[in-house]
């Protein structure tokens, strides 16, 4: 397999990560900390468009499991059809990795011509951009430059947004010691990357692929589903594991690749369950697990299983994402693409 940029990209998130949690960058200094202040008595509203709304989806449940009313809204949305129902009272957390993007600067531009417009946090990778400049407080993402589309700066948001939750909560998940333990699993998860092709082949017959994740891993899914669209223009489909049973449970068969994400939490079971059934009914079906200790591999008829080894529950989309981005980057091979090489999009989308 060639070395093609959003390979490298990909190799570079666990170094990326541990220079974060080494030097403190995005940790508990004066940004996140005014942020939290700023959002400690009012409604949560994240925001982001592409992976960085997936980013935002990701963190939700560690909010709302504390009795936090927070929510993701797609940008687009939320500026077209959803302003008139946010109300005072409520503080946005915009996540734009460039902050550039058109929609994150119309929403922030229409809300500052309220007499009273909301807190607005902005978490970017660019501190220099329009959207840190025009809202309440801007906390970095400080991933670095990214070759490809979203992979480091994917995982800078997940570390930067975790960490702004750490500050309001007063957790810490995020320490040195626990994103370490995590970055030891995506290490190994990567170089894991000859054995992806089996995946690919297992998949091979699919017509459609979907990918199911529940709570934590409702935000991997999306992004892993985005993350195929975008490196290898293969149409993917990110459902909840309850919206999957409620109708598309009847594409189960062997044109559908499902891939199912569990993790340590309490829908495990449920995960589990539904990759058994929808693999005895045909479906080449790929379960990511990051609920186990032991990394491993399995296969059992149609079912094939990744253990990718146990992180907390809200850290497992840091480590999912990561065989997903290799698959994405073999399906791309196969057909001849470089992965991540757009064509009719912009990594940048700077028009409705």
């Amino acid at each position: 397999m060639a070395m093609t940029p959003f390979f490298a990209d990909v190799v570079r998130q666990g170094p990326m990560l541990r220079r974060l949690v080494t030097e403190g960058a995005g940790g508990p200094t004066v940004p996140l900390q005014r942020a939290a202040a700023l959002l400690s008595s009012v409604a949560i509203v994240l925001t982001g468009m592409g992976s960085s709304l997936a980013a935002a989806v990701a963190v939700v449940p560690r909010l709302t499991r504390r009795g936090q009313f927070a929510l993701a809204v797609d940008t687009g949305e939320l500026l077209h059809a959803g302003l008139p129902g946010l109300a005072r009272g409520s503080g946005l957390v915009v996540v734009s990795q460039s902050g550039r993007s058109a929609e994150p600067l119309g929403l922030v531009r229409h809300l500052a011509q309220r007499p009273h417009p909301p807190p607005i946090i902005a978490v970017t990778n660019d501190l220099a951009s329009p959207l840190a400049q025009e809202v309440s407080v801007a906390i970095p993402i400080s991933a670095g430059h990214e070759s490809s589309v979203a992979t480091i700066t994917y995982m800078g948001s997940l570390l930067a947004l975790n960490r702004l939750v750490d500050t309001l909560l007063g957790e810490c998940e995020t320490d040195d010691i626990s994103i370490g333990r995590v970055v030891d699993f995506i290490d190994r998860t990567v170089a894991r990357r000859e054995e992806v092709s089996e995946v690919a082949e297992h998949l091979a017959r699919a017509q459609t692929i979907i990918v199911v994740g529940r709570g934590f891993g409702l935000g991997a899914a999306e992004y892993a589903a985005l993350t195929i669209k975008e490196a290898a223009a293969i149409g993917a489909e990110a459902l909840a594991g309850g919206a999957f049973r409620h109708g598309p449970l009847e594409l189960a068969g062997p044109a559908l690749g499902l891939i199912v994400l569990a993790d340590a939490g309490p829908t495990r079971r449920l995960q589990l369950r539904l990759a058994s059934e929808v693999a005895d009914m045909g479906a080449p079906t790929w379960l990511v697990d990051t609920g186990t200790a032991v990394p491993a591999r399995e296969r059992a008829g149609a079912l094939l299983c990744w253990r990718l080894g146990r992180v907390r529950e809200s850290q497992s989309p840091f480590l999912a994402a990561v065989p997903l981005q290799l698959l994405a980057d073999e399906l791309a091979e196969r057909q001849g693409r470089q992965a991540g090489l757009l064509v009719r999009s912009a990594k940048v989308t700077e028009t409705e």
